[in-house]
């Protein structure tokens, strides 16, 4: 499922009217039978469509068309005194053929008779604004967006809500708040952000018709991960394999207070597949690793001669949970990113002691994928978290083209990027939200990485498969604990085979 900004709609629609030679009405009439598809035409009988004078309300006014064609009763607004776009003039003149009438929306008195109208409806439809809305919503339109927000019982926005920005996920003032979007070619990037499903409600993509190569054209490989996906990067176990065939990973995590993180992320890399798993830490760590994962095996943290003996033979490394933020958490990181020829995978600490060093990065000899929370990528980047939450996916790219790294953002729709080709993930939900969740994400994909899955893959498998986990655990408990997840990840990921 692809993802893009307003602009890459635009673009494809000017190729596919200037070079294809579709006309721009039958794009709108190809919209409107998408939204059509949507408004329970066997349970509903009365709908209220509200459109403005652009094409996002000539989309509306298409759709009410076919409403009265399906003999449904409609009473239909219309908002705003600018000139109508040539396509909404169109569908407008129309509806006035067919004698329908359309009230104008332009005081106080219009917006009373509105609101009664919604009051006696099933369905409203939101046509007032598009994706081009850049300005704070005002006078009679928020009033009307007011109205539709407080009486409407089930309200379907085309595109997007209206005053809600698709690119940022911005509200302008006041905004529609949607039971369900219908959106067309692509998902919004502004649909990705915190608190957005307040307005779009369930968000449905329709194709209005435009070849799979024009939006291939412009589109930015900014992608939904979808189960399908997943299952065919997922690889069977071998028949005759043994754990040689699946890896070595070395986990450097915990300190004295903090030993449950590292507790977590081994457990997590052993049972989410790798042949092997070190743990490398203190020894409060490490008897807690001795009597709850006696698969894992162990070494003290002040083992040096033996700790780089084997991290020239491990195929992945893990670092940070439950380190501390000190420089012992430092020179660790520093050593791991100079001495490695696997995937690093960063997290918690060793991604905090990182502040005002991030060319370190730089220096790695082998992979990299850093995994923070908002916080922490907060940290890094040196920007505050309402920024970071604000403009996600281009703060996460922006970084991983800088540093030539792997980017895991975590949170609601967890971002990876490699700054080229970025996924967002769909599964995950607030059953998760409390400690010890972060630790084993980096296990599991620490792990997959190890069984010779690339960075990438390893990052896009072990979050889908995080999340997916959760959500199949959380259909019976309120709270999933990480340990729940380790409990079930090896039989998610069976799954995903």
């Amino acid at each position: 499922m692809k993802v893009s900004k307003g602009e890459l709609i635009r673009e494809i629609d000017k190729y596919s009217i200037e070079k294809l030679g579709i006309p721009s009405i039958i794009l709108m009439e190809n919209a409107a039978l998408g939204v059509v598809k949507h408004l329970m035409l066997n349970e509903k009988e009365y709908y209220v469509v509200i459109c403005g004078r652009g094409n996002n309300g000539g989309d509306a006014l298409a759709v009410t068309r076919h409403l009265i064609a399906a003999g449904k009763k409609v009473s239909v607004f219309s908002i705003g005194l600018n000139p109508m776009s040539k396509d909404c003039g169109v569908n407008h003149d129309i509806l006035c053929n067919m004698g329908v009438k359309i009230t104008n929306i332009s005081n106080v008195e219009d917006i009373e008779f509105l609101r009664d109208s919604i009051i006696r409806s099933d369905v409203v439809v939101d046509g007032i604004f598009g994706i081009g809305l850049k300005r704070e919503v005002r006078g009679v339109y928020d009033l009307a967006i007011t109205v539709i927000n407080e009486t409407s019982k089930k309200t379907i926005s085309i595109d997007v809500p209206s005053g809600f920005s698709g690119d940022t996920g911005e509200v302008f003032g006041n905004c529609i708040k949607a039971s369900k979007t219908i959106t067309f070619e692509t998902y919004k990037r502004g649909f990705l952000n915190y608190g957005s499903h307040e307005y779009t409600g369930e968000v449905v993509i329709e194709k209005i018709g435009i070849p799979d190569f024009v939006v291939d054209k412009y589109h930015n490989k900014e992608f939904f991960l979808e189960r399908k996906f997943i299952q065919k990067k997922t690889k069977e176990r071998a028949l005759y394999s043994h754990k040689g065939n699946y890896g070595h990973v070395m986990v450097i995590a915990g300190s004295e207070g903090m030993t449950g993180a590292s507790t977590i992320a081994t457990k997590a890399a052993v049972k989410s597949g790798a042949g092997l798993t070190t743990l490398i830490s203190c020894e409060d760590a490490l008897q807690a690793v001795r009597n709850f994962v006696p698969e894992a095996m162990w070494k003290k943290n002040d083992d040096s001669q033996g700790i780089e003996t084997l991290m020239g033979k491990v195929n992945s490394i893990a670092i940070g949970p439950g380190l501390g933020k000190s420089n012992e958490t430092l020179n660790n990181v520093k050593r791991v990113l100079k001495n490695t020829d696997g995937t690093i995978v960063i997290d918690a600490d060793a991604i905090n002691v990182l502040e005002g060093k991030t060319n370190l990065l730089k220096e790695a000899k082998g992979n990299v994928i850093i995994t923070p929370h908002p916080g922490e990528m907060a940290r890094l980047t040196g920007m505050e978290i309402k920024k970071i939450q604000s403009d996600r996916i281009e703060i996460a790219k922006e970084f991983a083209r800088e540093y030539g790294v792997i980017v895991v953002l975590k949170g609601y729709n967890t971002i990876i990027t490699n700054g080229e080709v970025s996924y967002i993930n769909p599964t995950g939900n607030g059953a998760m939200a409390n400690g010890g969740m972060g630790d084993c994400l980096t296990g599991i994909i620490a792990s997959l990485c190890a069984q010779g899955y690339s960075p990438m893959d390893a990052s896009c498998i072990g979050v889908y498969a995080h999340g997916e986990c959760g959500d199949k655990v959380s259909e019976h408990k309120f709270v999933v604990t990480a340990t729940d997840i380790i409990d079930n990840i090896s039989k998610t990921i069976k799954e995903l085979t």
